[in-house]
């Protein structure tokens, strides 16, 4: 291999890494931007002893916003981890569905917060 077309394969890999990273930066941006309204409102309208969300403060028009966002972040992961991003997009839906699905049904789903936290740290220790 000539001395011209290695420097032509190394500027080539480089350039997918940056692509690559640019990618992920994005999908950990929307995903962050889902998580901090979802933690918001969930920590605005507080649980009950059921630890669900309490039906007298609930916001539906913020519930189908945030929806939007882990739809959003669900968007922008498919090129990243298409598995994370199908995740993400059951996030969006049990928003827009109002928590239709039980507890051991989100647990499953790998949709609960110690799940969704977990693929977040795998995405961040990815674009390092």
């Amino acid at each position: 291999m000539s001395a011209e077309a290695l420097v032509e394969l190394i500027d080539l890999f480089r350039g997918e890494r940056r692509y690559n990273k640019k990618l992920t930066d994005a999908a950990l941006n929307a995903i962050s931007d889902a998580i901090v309204a979802t933690r918001t409102y969930e920590g605005r309208v507080k649980r009950t002893k059921t630890k669900t969300l309490d039906p007298l403060k609930r916001d539906r028009d913020e519930e189908v916003r945030i929806g939007g966002l882990w739809q959003a972040a669900a968007i922008k992961t498919r090129n990243v981890s298409a598995e994370f991003a199908n995740r993400l997009n059951d996030k969006a839906l049990y928003w827009f569905l109002e928590f239709h699905w039980s507890a051991a049904e989100v647990i499953s789903r790998k949709i609960d917060w110690t799940s969704i936290d977990n693929e977040v740290h795998a995405l961040l220790a990815k674009s390092s």
